[in-house]
């Protein structure tokens, strides 16, 4: 059975001949099948995030906007709980993004 690509993979695989045919020959047949979705429930929580009614995937909240979950884990919790159950972004948090960014040139300067 054959696997069909998915029409974004595709679109990436044609940018990518077009801009560098040797990069598109060193990657595996699975390595041209992954792409990061642009399309979908990512594009769709993109365009909903900061809206007064945001219905997507992901997370479900509280009538005061907390995200809704079991008390009983609060207090085995010791970070601060909005840091501990909203959905992630599928980017990351972007301040542990930049946190990890800046310690890799802490450790590597020459980066």
């Amino acid at each position: 059975m054959q696997h069909l690509m998915d029409k974004q993979a595709i679109e990436l695989n044609e940018t990518i001949q077009k801009l560098n045919t040797n990069v598109l020959d060193l990657l595996s047949e699975r390595g041209k099948n992954i792409f990061f979705p642009k399309l979908g429930i990512l594009s769709q929580s993109a365009q909903a995030k900061g809206k007064n009614i945001n219905a997507t995937i992901g997370e479900a909240i509280e009538d005061d906007g907390t995200s809704m979950h079991l008390s009983e884990f609060d207090k085995l919790i010791k970070l601060p709980l909005g840091s501990v159950y909203p959905y992630a972004p599928s980017f990351g948090k972007k301040e542990l993004r930049d946190y990890w960014k800046e310690s890799i040139y802490r450790k590597n300067p020459s980066l």
